[in-house]
C-alpha cells in the first residue's frame, strides 16, 4: 500500500530499475490534487452538457415562442446578465428590454450561452439541482450516489486549496486513499446520472413548447 511507510515507486522502463520512494509530504499533495480534478470533471461535465443542449436550440434556430416558459426565462435572465455594477443603469436596462421586445416580435432565433451558467467554483450536488430544475431537467440519480453527498466536500476542498485557505499538505493528510477513492465513485456516479438525464431531454427536445 502507498500509505504504508517506506512505500516507493518502480519504474521498469529505467535502465537502473531502482525504485524511487515516495516522500511523505509529495503523497499528500497528490491527495489533495484529487479534489482540483474531480471538481474540474463536475464542473466541466455539467458545462459541456448544457452547451449540447444550447447548441441543439441555436442549430434549430428557435425563437423564444417555440420555446417552454422555463427556457424563455433562461434566455431573457442571460440577456440581462452582460451588466454589472458599472454597466447597470435605467438606460442600459432600457435598451436590453427593447432589443428583447424587437427579437420576440421578429422570431429571431434564440442563443444561450454555457458560459453564463451559475457554476463557477460552486457546484456541490445541491447547486446542480438547482440548475437542472431551472432548466426542467431531472435530477434523479443512481442510489449510489447516495445524493451527491460527498460532492460537497469535493467543493470544499478545492475551494480551500484554489483561495489559498488551506495548504495541500494540510488537505492531504485529513484522507486516505480509500477515502478518496470512495468520494470519486461517488462523485462518478453522481455526474454521470445528471449527464444522462440531460442527454435524454436534449434528445427528447423537451425545452420546445408543447403543442
Amino acid at each position: 500500500m502507498v500509505e504504508e511507510g517506506g512505500a516507493s515507486v518502480h519504474r521498469a522502463e529505467k535502465k537502473t530499475h531502482r525504485n524511487k520512494q515516495i516522500d511523505d509530504g509529495c503523497f499528500k499533495i497528490m491527495k489533495a490534487s484529487a479534489f482540483l480534478l474531480l471538481y474540474n470533471l463536475i464542473e466541466s461535465s455539467i458545462r459541456s452538457s448544457f452547451d449540447l443542449v444550447y447548441e441543439s436550440i441555436k442549430h434549430d434556430s428557435l425563437s423564444p415562442s417555440q420555446l417552454n416558459m422555463l427556457f424563455r426565462d433562461l434566455w431573457v435572465r442571460q440577456r440581462f446578465l452582460i451588466l454589472d455594477g458599472h454597466s447597470a443603469s435605467p438606460r442600459n436596462y432600457q435598451e436590453i428590454t427593447i432589443k428583447i421586445i424587437n427579437d420576440i416580435f421578429e422570431d429571431s432565433s434564440v442563443i444561450l450561452d454555457a458560459a453564463r451558467l451559475p457554476v463557477s467554483g460552486n457546484l456541490d450536488a445541491e447547486e446542480i439541482r438547482k440548475i437542472c430544475r431551472k432548466h426542467g431537467i431531472s435530477s434523479a440519480t443512481h442510489y449510489s450516489a447516495n445524493g451527491g453527498e460527498k460532492l460537497g466536500l469535493v467543493k470544499k476542498q478545492r475551494n480551500a486549496l484554489a483561495h489559498g485557505n488551506a495548504s495541500f499538505v494540510e488537505v492531504g493528510r485529513q484522507f486516505t486513499v480509500g477515502d478518496i477513492d470512495a468520494i470519486k465513485q461517488q462523485t462518478v456516479v453522481f455526474v454521470r446520472s445528471i449527464l444522462r438525464n440531460i442527454l435524454k431531454f436534449s434528445e427528447r427536445k423537451s425545452y420546445l413548447v408543447e403543442t
